[in-house]
């Protein structure tokens, strides 16, 4: 038994079933024991990390959205200050790349990059030697913001309640003992205003008896505070969502040492809980807090339509020449940076990633 369920085993035993909100608030961000709180745990490409993402698999990511953040910039009238706010930015790849890009490009003096840990990421500290122009702040987005908010992989960390329907009526999951293990057990029976503030029921299909839904609140809030902020630009969100699954926990995945997992009551602190979202409920969201919201895309055509078809040729075309020149070593180097470009856009992986896009003012 790890020392955080030892903690969590604690807190039940002395007052009962928890939430799965507050179980996986504490998995993730427990101060002393959290797996976001503990060095070395998280994203990044080397066996000692836990999963990987856009950007540590290819910087190409962050100059594809450096790109995409120069054209809203041109939209938004070539604006003399320009604020880019990343959200949980990790270790700093994405930030890293975005700049290294931008600092290429007319609008670059105009630039200030912001980070910030809404749910309490200490990671991105690691960036502050990679660049004067990215500034490090706490955990809250605070306005006024005009340029772009940015999350990847943030909304599926966001601690949330589980439901199920029984047939008849919604009743929270919550976590409880069975002997020396954790366990789920029915909760109390949601009331039609906590299901419509959950959004249990948001993409209208007919709930099945034993289904287990996730719920969207904590989620949906960090949207709206998004909204507020912005008082000009865009919000951008790239994560994946599934439909309402048959599994036990909603289908909610788990992963650790770059393997993936389906029981979140595992371990706790040992491994990374994600959750699925539901954009149909972040659309609304956005739409209600005062943001135009456009149709969800996948991240392989939203990546497609910036061009990266045409940088991977590129460096395809480098590769073929260092080949030719026997420049062997060369060409390895230009291989991995293609083959990592197109892990990107692969429509059965990253590719068929869900990317958001609401915007106001502009």
């Amino acid at each position: 038994m790890t020392e955080l369920a030892e903690k969590i085993f604690e807190r039940i035993r002395a007052h009962g079933p928890i939430d799965f909100a507050q179980y996986m608030d504490a998995a993730l961000y427990d101060e002393d024991y959290g797996f976001f709180m503990r060095p070395g745990r998280g994203p990044g490409a080397d066996e000692a990390s836990d999963f990987i993402t856009s950007p540590e698999i290819s910087p190409m990511f962050g100059a594809m959205l450096a790109r995409y953040a120069g054209g809203l910039w041109e939209s938004m009238g070539r604006p003399a200050s320009f604020d880019v706010v990343e959200a949980g930015g990790g270790r700093g790849s994405l930030a890293e790349a975005f700049v290294d890009a931008a600092a290429l490009e007319p609008w670059f003096d105009s630039l200030r990059y912001r980070i910030i840990d809404p749910i309490h990421r200490g990671e991105s500290r690691q960036v502050t030697k990679a660049s004067s122009r990215i500034e490090l702040e706490g955990c809250q987005l605070e306005g006024p913001v005009a340029g772009l908010i940015f999350a990847n992989e943030l909304l599926d960390n966001i601690p949330e309640r589980l439901w199920r329907f029984d047939g008849d009526e919604w009743r929270e999951l919550k976590v409880g003992l069975n002997g020396e293990d954790l366990c789920m057990v029915d909760g109390e029976r949601a009331s039609p205003d906590l299901v419509e503030a959950e959004n249990l029921c948001i993409d209208l299909s007919a709930p099945r008896a034993g289904e287990v839904r996730v719920g969207s609140a904590g989620a949906l809030e960090w949207v709206k505070a998004a909204a507020e902020a912005l008082v000009a630009g865009e919000l951008l969100l790239i994560d994946y969502g599934d439909a309402p699954s048959a599994s036990p926990f909603g289908g909610i995945r788990t992963f650790c040492g770059h393997t993936r997992g389906a029981d979140p009551l595992e371990a706790p602190g040992e491994q990374d809980i994600t959750l699925p979202i539901n954009w149909m409920a972040i659309s609304r969201a956005a739409e209600s807090a005062g943001l135009v919201a456009d149709h969800p895309t996948t991240q392989a055509e939203w990546l497609g339509g910036l061009g990266l078809a045409e940088e991977i040729a590129s460096i395809r075309e480098f590769e073929r020449l260092a080949t030719n020149s026997k420049e062997s070593f060369d060409a390895l180097g230009f291989r991995d940076r293609r083959m990592r470009a197109i892990s990107l856009i692969d429509p059965a992986g990253l590719g068929a990633f869900t990317v958001f896009r609401a915007r106001k003012g502009c």
